[in-house]
């Protein structure tokens, strides 16, 4: 399976899909379901695959430190639990279309809520809004769903009366109250105590009995063995230790993985997959559906507007690997039948393969949305000053429209804030500055920032959708518009240019200019040496220079540190400088 697994992850690595559907497909290979060789001992297996779910859930927890929650915001902390619940609720109805009993529509509901943190991350990153105000949302929503997988795991599999529900949650409490209580006052020491052993082999073994012994405690209880494991996760992320924890069972965590993931493949028959595509492609697009709008709509409510709604519904629609693991509880268990458990692993598995697909359709429908329905409300700050002359419009107060605001103030030039964001907003105002509130690629906005009387306008934020969007909104006033843009990498710059935006910034390359100043200021090279040839370096990267410039550019500064090496070796073989000499 190892083996199977390892070719499946090289192509899904390659094809930009998830090593988790990797792991999947190799289980679907060398199950007895499919032509060619397939793993005889089940037992053996299931045994290791339960151990890659406890490791699976414990570095989950060493991920997840508590301090996490007061950063994630009020559509993080109150949004999430509303849209877990009436996930839950969307899944029982889809249930009942399908003929499922009431209980087993509740299992759908509950896998379907919790997202693929994984997934959304690398879509994030390959689609390069991983610092946008869409992915800040996103990920403050992803952390609370992983919490809330705790009572989903607690409760979810229990069958029976209220009583013996109310008796799992009730030891589920104390159980706990008292492994925090542990966490707080004892684990410190024992760590410390153990840390200053300096027995790295030690420090490992410790942390690996201590994520699975409070899972097999947990399990001895009447709870399950991925429950405690996830506690001990989130009881050792409150430690200075948390990290090296997770780098120690991060390998072995990752190798019982997969034979968990190839252990769910191995339970998929293909040939029933095919004879049931009209139950499982209608009940995948609902699913999607029923769960995008939810997000969309508890983000909107939340006062998210624009793109930050769409993405939330296009990045957040799929189950998670989570799914996975309690699905596998619910069979184990009783509590599903073979029939739903297949049903909920291939929507879980198809729909983390469509991710990545669906995710880039935010920006097209986004845009094709504001044609449809232009904005055309906006609501202006009192204190703002039309009359502006000559000034520079900023569009948005991050970090870097910081940077940008202070700088144009210390200079005595005149100057504009808009910003959608309220916190960011009322940041501005406690600043001092002028702000507008709008999104800069609002009409109504730009008109009242005095765009046609501006000097120029920056556009701070890295989003390459909301830099496009205000671009096209600010040509279509003022179509000379001096426009200074922030772009990810190359390709972000290239389309900005494309767009006719004269000026454009990439902070990569800005930042590795930068280093390499820095490192041939101390190779001791003139300051003019140096920046003559960074600047042809940056207009190398910004405006292709012909390859004679650039010879002649590296040549010089060839000829000037072997000028420098050559100076200190002489300087050394004459025994130094005179220290009697200034």
């Amino acid at each position: 399976m190892v083996l199977a697994a390892w070719l499946a992850g090289l192509i899904s690595h390659f094809l930009r899909l998830p090593l988790v559907l990797g792991y999947i497909a190799a289980g679907v290979a060398v199950s007895p379901y499919t032509w060619g060789p397939h793993v005889v001992a089940h037992e053996e297996v299931e045994m290791l695959a339960d151990v890659g779910v406890a490791l699976l859930l414990f570095t989950v927890g060493l991920e997840f430190p508590l301090p996490k929650l007061s950063q994630v915001g009020k559509v993080a902390l109150l949004g999430t639990p509303l849209q877990v619940l009436l996930t839950i609720g969307w899944g029982t109805l889809l249930g009942k279309f399908c003929g499922w009993p009431t209980s087993q529509g509740v299992w759908l509901g509950s896998l379907l809520a919790l997202s693929s943190t994984t997934v959304v991350l690398r879509c994030l990153n390959q689609n390069g809004v991983l610092n946008t105000l869409s992915s800040q949302v996103m990920i403050g929503i992803l952390v609370v769903q992983d919490l809330c997988s705790v009572p989903i795991l607690l409760i979810l599999p229990q069958q029976g009366p209220f009583s013996k529900v109310f008796r799992t949650v009730l030891i589920g409490v104390l159980f706990v109250a008292f492994w925090l209580w542990f966490g707080k006052v004892l684990l410190p020491r024992a760590l410390r105590a153990l840390a200053r052993q300096k027995n790295r082999e030690l420090f490992a073994l410790t942390t690996l009995a201590f994520g699975l012994g409070i899972g097999y405690s947990a399990n001895l209880l009447g709870l399950s063995l991925a429950f405690g494991a996830f506690l001990a996760g989130l009881v050792l992320a409150e430690s200075d230790y948390a990290h090296q924890a997770l780098s120690d069972v991060g390998p072995l965590r990752d190798l019982f993985t997969l034979i968990f993931f190839g252990s769910v493949g191995m339970l998929i028959e293909p040939r029933w997959v095919w004879e049931h595509l009209g139950l499982l492609v209608p009940l995948i697009f609902m699913a999607w559906l029923g769960k995008g709008t939810i997000l969309a709509l508890i983000v909107r409510g939340f006062g998210y507007a624009n793109v930050v709604p769409w993405a939330s519904a296009l990045y957040l629609g799929q189950m998670g690997e989570l799914a996975f693991v309690i699905a596998r509880l619910g069979v184990q268990q009783g509590s599903i039948p073979e029939l739903t458990y297949k049903v909920l692993i291939t929507i879980a598995a198809v729909s983390m393969t469509l991710t990545p697909l669906v995710a880039p359709w935010t920006q097209p429908i986004y845009t094709l949305w504001r044609r449809v329905r232009p904005k055309t409300v906006d609501t202006l700050k009192p204190n703002l000053t039309t009359t502006l002359q000559d000034h520079t419009i900023v569009c948005g107060y991050g970090r870097v429209g910081r940077v940008v605001a202070s700088t144009l103030r210390a200079l005595e030039m005149p100057f504009l804030i808009t910003e959608i964001d309220e916190a960011s907003l009322r940041k501005a105002e406690r600043d001092g500055h002028q702000v507008l509130f709008g999104d800069p690629y609002a009409i109504a906005v730009l008109e009242a920032a005095n765009l046609h009387h501006a000097r120029n306008v920056i556009l701070t934020f890295a989003d390459i959708l909301s830099a496009e969007l205000a671009v096209r909104a600010i040509q279509s006033l003022k179509p000379d518009a001096h426009i200074l843009a922030r772009a990810q990498g190359q390709s972000d710059l290239e389309k900005l240019c494309s767009m006719g935006v004269g000026r454009v910034v990439v902070a990569e390359m800005e930042g590795a200019l930068e280093m390499v100043h820095q490192c041939l200021d101390q190779l001791g090279l003139s300051t003019l040496d140096t920046q003559k040839f960074l600047e042809h370096i940056r207009r190398q990267h910004y405006h292709p220079l012909s390859s004679q410039a650039q010879d002649e550019a590296l040549n010089r500064l060839r000829e000037t540190l072997r000028k420098s090496r050559d100076d200190g070796e002489s300087l050394q073989a004459g025994g130094g400088l005179d220290p009697g000499r200034d």
